[in-house]
């Protein structure tokens, strides 16, 4: 069985990502000893470590995957993303019967995908 146990995210900014990830995603990251800029936590009940890029060195103009999250109210995932660093994509939500869509830019410049299931 293959099951994914952790994810890292290579940080340019990693203050500001600790805390955009935090408010938005409730990842719960805290350093990690004895790791000084390192941080450990959760993504969607997946490990997620911050790390660095000076560490890992990786070489993006752009990110290379976008994640897609179900959420409960839009609205409030996108205030909260806005109000820690991120940006809107675009400058309204794509709405249909059955849900509402948006993307929002971190700190560092990924895409994340959000989506709120209307019932």
């Amino acid at each position: 069985m293959i099951s994914i146990r952790s994810i890292t995210l290579a940080a340019t900014h990693v203050e500001e990502m600790v805390t955009f990830y935090n408010a938005v995603l409730e990842a719960n990251l805290k350093e990690i000893e004895p790791m000084p800029g390192f941080y450990s936590g959760k993504l969607a009940g997946h490990g997620l470590i911050v790390c660095p890029n000076e560490v890992a060195e990786v070489v993006a103009e752009q990110n290379r995957q976008q994640f897609c999250f179900t959420v409960a109210d839009i609205e409030k995932t996108f205030e909260a993303g806005k109000a820690t660093g991120g940006k809107a994509m675009t400058p309204d939500f794509e709405k249909s019967d059955s849900e509402i869509r948006g993307w929002l830019i971190d700190p560092d410049g990924n895409t994340l995908e959000f989506v709120q299931v209307l019932s």
